[in-house]
């Protein structure tokens, strides 16, 4: 019976060591970025007007995968990760200030999983309002207590390239002073067809009316290359016509569309006083209403 007692005991050691090993944490364990051991910088690319349309209503939350080399922990494990300390890269301005452009939220790798996330803030500026230029975050991991970032250290290993995989650059704009591609790509002019005719020249202002009043999306507006292949037409209003229609169903829902713009603007006589240049079917919006 001992024997039997010895042996359950020696059992239970060895799975509560294989636990322990498990869910345990070392100072060997590395984090780097997902893409970065390919040889090249990782990066990403965003758009905050796809992400918040039209208005610079809201900050936009991005979230950035950490690749883990190492053991599962039972704890949430800090990452480091800090502006790399630079202005100019490759040619290119890294003009993305943290404080002011971005915040960095958070970083860890959480309790359990094999996989870490980098929470980033993009704010939008100034920058981005006026100027329209395309601001370049730069991110580097760093080292801390719970984690190696360069490959070289881990293990003895001196054979991987590891230049890349601690930094991270995002890319983001606005292109709010580009229009939809229906209002671009659905006009004839000399037929008088199409958006243009109805909405005129575009500004951002324009669309931010247009959407607010009829509660369109921007999505509504655009479409793919390949949707506009699809079409029979070979003029492209035509392919663009044919997309409007299907799903709008046809050119009389632009007598409703100005109605409503007609109510927005009298409801909002305050924040649009100067009277706008509309296309010629709508002639001039003078505020508060579509004459």
């Amino acid at each position: 019976m001992r024997k039997y007692i010895v042996l359950g005991l020696l059992a239970a050691f060895l799975i509560a060591c294989e636990h322990e090993k498990v869910v345990s944490y070392s100072s060997q364990d590395r984090v780097y970025f997902k893409h970065g051991d390919n040889g090249k910088i990782d990066s990403m690319y965003v758009n905050l007007k796809e992400m918040n349309a039209v208005e610079f209503k809201e900050d936009s939350i991005i979230n950035i995968e950490i690749s883990l080399l190492g053991g599962i922990a039972d704890i949430n494990r800090p990452i480091n990760v800090q502006p790399k300390d630079t202005t100019i890269a490759n040619g290119q301005k890294y003009t993305a200030k943290e404080g002011v452009d971005f915040i960095i939220k958070q970083a860890f790798v959480s309790a359990g999983a094999s996989k870490g996330s980098i929470q980033i803030q993009l704010l939008n500026s100034d920058k981005l309002r006026n100027d329209g230029d395309t601001l370049i975050a730069y991110l580097k991991l760093l080292e801390n207590d719970m984690f190696l970032t360069d490959y070289n250290k881990q293990k003895g290993n001196s054979d991987k390239e590891i230049k890349n995989s601690t930094e991270f650059r995002i890319f983001y704009f606005s292109s709010i002073n580009v229009p939809p591609r229906m209002w671009e790509e659905f006009y004839h002019e000399t037929s008088r067809i199409g958006m243009k005719a109805y909405l005129g020249e575009y500004t951002p202002q324009k669309l931010e009316i247009f959407l607010t009043a009829t509660g369109l999306s921007l999505a509504s507006l655009e479409y793919t290359q390949e949707e506009l292949d699809a079409q029979p037409d070979k003029e492209i209003y035509k392919k663009a016509e044919r997309i409007f229609n299907s799903r709008f169903g046809g050119t009389k829902i632009f007598d409703r569309w100005k109605a409503l713009v007609k109510f927005y603007l009298q409801d909002n006589e305050d924040k649009y006083p100067e009277p706008i240049q509309w296309g010629v079917w709508w002639n001039i919006l003078h505020t508060p209403g579509v004459s």
